[in-house]
């Protein structure tokens, strides 16, 4: 019998598209192609039921049915309609409909809402089902008999029917109440001990090793795939009166849940049965697997919670693997190969990296650790790898981090690094073969050439601009900015809550210059600044290469962790910087005195602040008095920190609008606003993909300029200022304005050596 070829659709987690791509290879999938968020091939409905089976890392298996015309809600109807879904539903039977849309923008405005499309879906399949049978089938959110996903893309909807019903990182071992150990999903679980080569490993009898095991998703994940268990197994034993109780996904409930196909009307039972009956036979005769020769277990877990130790008992316990892993509460610090005789194996866990999940969902990371709680969590990791070295050599060891200054702490070098998402958190899977590192060559930065002088040059800036910052209470400012061209580096001194910390960025340097000989004044001066510099230690000494930027590069996130927010002060006001997560950190000292303009010439006005970056200078207009502020930028992630600022300086929310929105977009609409403080701070160049055209400051500064004066009260004030390198503003072109050039006074002290830093001018109507 030839059986219909479906299009398929896996969702993953995010950066696990490669590994599920071949995965589902594997598991026999054809013309398969990784796309954003999963995975796209074809094959018969035996191979979306072995998916749903055996696949560790997909969230859902989705089976299309139809694509239809998604230009406006009259259309998505009328080609929802169309569909047979008396093919699909029985009259007797409770549907849901989920709405997933990719690229938002690119929608019809009228179907950017996924409750109102989902609304529209649900009254098509409703009445196409009252016009074939007389009556309508009944919706039912928490545990419908089939559920129907819609993705928009473009002017198009994709109709499917989920498979999987709820998420199938939900095997079914795990209880009420596990999310109190802050377990790691499931999928991410499975990724971790893919990437890390456990199912090679476990193949030729390796044990394995959680020392901070938690809830124990990881060590069932890897006896299951020793022992060769399909991971929806529990799912499909599970009687249907079991599996039919409502869940959510915010929870994990007692009882598997059940898969989506079972009360669609195109289900094969026969087929599903014959596949469920394979995986127990394959199940049974890999239990062998788990264990080595002589029948001993060679799969450890130990955690110092007791609680956690209960709670992974019982999930191990619920897996069926019962007396094949075992677990035990003890610290890290008593870490030791759990009996003598074994041979090298992995080590694996997702250690606490300090980020605390929003209650609801998981969701938004809180980055801010304090200077107590990140020493604690470094000590951890010390813990961890000293005693990796002291009872492992010769194992490897897979760390997930969020944070690289934790990864270092372990004092293993990593090999390999694989990018993996904990939730919203971006994480990085360190693999740290377990060997003592070569000791290194002994390095003099003393004696580098030319370092005397660089020496002598820092500590001439740190008298005069120590007293110089002391004097107008200046916390953050730049202390060395090339002044030697040896020695080509930007370093700025932040007084954060956590202390002194130093941002150092090194310019790019001419092709001409030798890269060995700049290594090595580059270490020279990395070493040096924390003895040089005082209440400076060497974890607080930040560095990164500046290269030119260009177009769309601008302000992209490195490739480096989220890092950890600090506070600092400037006059007034409080703010967050960041060092590790893009090149700048939030706050543009440059910039100082123009701020504190801002906040003395705000009082009693309205005040409109464009392209906002993190709303440094609305925050000062704010505490300045100003009557209103208006911070507009088209980052989100800008927008979210300029809120975060507001928040930490505890101002009225009601009063002080952020706008996430495209500048020239957001002016040219709204041309009956007015406002007495206006500062325009353009960048020098922009194309992201969210504005609808080009800015290029030198070609539209004129442009924009007039464009934001025609929002300016009668006595209003525009403060415009830039930082693109030779920029001339056409002071012809703004005939009709008053223009001052107020650049020589904008420039703070410690930036007096660089006066083309940026320039500025006040602009009257």
């Amino acid at each position: 019998m030839v059986r219909a070829r479906h299009k398929l659709f896996a969702t993953c987690p995010r950066d696990l598209e490669g590994l599920l791509r071949d995965e589902l290879v594997h598991l026999g999938a054809s013309d398969v192609r990784a796309t954003r968020a999963g995975v796209l091939f074809f094959g018969d409905l035996e191979l979306a039921y072995r998916v749903c089976l055996w696949s560790r890392l997909a969230s859902r298996v989705l089976l299309g049915i139809a694509e239809v015309g998604a230009t406006g809600p009259d259309a998505l109807y009328q080609g929802v309609r169309t569909i047979d879904w008396t093919a699909h539903l029985g009259i007797d039977r409770t549907f849901a409909v989920d709405v997933a849309t990719t690229h938002k923008r690119d929608v019809p405005e009228k179907l950017r809402n996924p409750q109102f499309v989902a609304l529209r879906v649900k009254d098509a399949i409703v009445d196409s089902m009252r016009e074939h049978w007389g009556q309508r089938p009944s919706v039912d959110r928490s545990a419908p008999d089939v559920r129907v996903y819609v993705h928009l893309h473009g002017r198009n909807a994709e109709i499917s029917i989920d498979l999987s019903g709820q998420s199938l990182h939900r095997r079914g071992y795990r209880e009420a109440g596990v999310q109190a150990v802050a377990p790691v999903k499931e999928t991410l679980a499975a990724a971790m001990l893919l990437r890390a080569g456990w199912p090679e490993l476990a193949g030729s009898g390796a044990p394995l090793v959680d020392p901070m095991c938690g809830s124990g998703t990881l060590l069932i994940e890897a006896a299951w795939m020793a022992g060769d268990h399909a991971p929806g197994l529990l799912r499909a034993r599970a009687p249907d009166e079991a599996r039919a109780k409502p869940s959510t996904e915010d929870e994990d409930e007692a009882a598997p849940p059940r898969f989506g196909f079972i009360g669609w009307l195109g289900h094969d039972e026969n087929c599903w049965r014959e596949l469920v009956e394979q995986a127990e036979a394959r199940a049974k005769a890999g239990r062998a697997g788990i264990t080595d020769e002589s029948d001993k277990m060679r799969i450890y877990g130990m955690d110092r919670d007791g609680r956690a130790i209960s709670i992974a008992t019982r999930c191990i316990e619920r897996a069926g693997l019962l007396g094949l892993v075992h677990v035990q509460r003890a610290p890290v610090a008593s870490l030791v190969p759990p009996r003598t005789g074994l041979s090298p194996g992995l080590v694996i866990t997702n250690p606490p990296y300090g980020h605390r999940l929003a209650a609801k969902g998981g969701r938004v990371p809180d980055l801010r650790l304090t200077q107590g709680e990140f020493e604690a969590l470094k000590s951890l990791y010390q813990h961890l790898g000293q005693r990796l070295l002291l009872g492992f050599s010769g194992w490897t060891a897979a760390v997930l981090t969020s944070d690289k200054q934790l990864g270092l702490a372990t004092g293993l070098r990593a090999d390999k690094r694989y990018s993996l998402y904990n939730g919203a958190l971006a994480c990085k899977l360190l693999m740290l073969p377990v060997v003592k590192p070569p000791p290194r060559p002994v390095f003099d930065p003393r004696a580098v050439a030319g370092i005397d002088d660089f020496i002598n040059r820092l500590r001439k800036n740190l008298k005069r601009l120590g007293r110089w910052a002391d004097k107008h209470e200046v916390s953050c400012y730049r202390l060395y900015d090339a002044d030697l061209p040896e020695f080509a580096f930007a370093i700025d001194r932040y007084r954060t809550d956590a202390g002194v910390i130093l941002h150092v960025q090194e310019y790019q340097a001419p092709n001409s210059i030798d890269e060995r000989k700049a290594g090595r004044r580059r270490r020279a001066a990395l070493e040096l600044l924390p003895e040089l510099v005082p209440d400076v230690m060497p974890e607080r000494v930040v560095f990164k290469q500046r290269k030119r930027q260009r177009g769309a590069e601008q302000y992209r996130p490195s490739e480096q962790a989220e890092g950890r927010m600090y506070v600092v002060r400037e006059g007034p006001c409080r703010f967050l910087v960041n060092f590790d997560r893009y090149l700048d950190t939030g706050l543009f000292l440059d910039h100082r005195v123009t701020r504190g303009w801002v906040g003395e010439w705000a009082r009693g006005r309205d005040v409109l602040n464009l392209f906002a970056y993190t709303s440094t200078a609305s925050v000062h207009a704010a505490l300045g008095g100003a009557r209103s502020t208006t911070s507009v930028d088209l980052s989100r992630t800008y927008c979210a920190w300029s809120q975060e600022n507001f928040e930490l300086n505890r101002l009225d929310p009601r009063r002080h609008e952020i706008v996430a929105a495209d500048c020239l977009k957001w002016l040219g609409e709204r041309h009956k606003s007015r406002y007495g403080l206006i500062f325009l701070d353009p960048p020098t160049f922009s194309n992201s993909r969210r504005m609808e055209g080009v800015l290029d400051l030198q070609r539209d500064a004129v442009d924009l300029i007039r464009q934001a004066a025609t929002l300016l009260t009668r006595d209003g004030l525009l403060v415009f200022s830039c930082n693109r390198r030779g920029f001339r503003l056409d002071v012809k072109g703004l005939a009709g304005l008053q223009v001052e050039d107020v650049s020589k006074a904008s420039i703070p002290e410690d930036f007096a050596r660089r006066p083309q830093i940026h320039k500025c001018w006040k602009i009257h109507r």
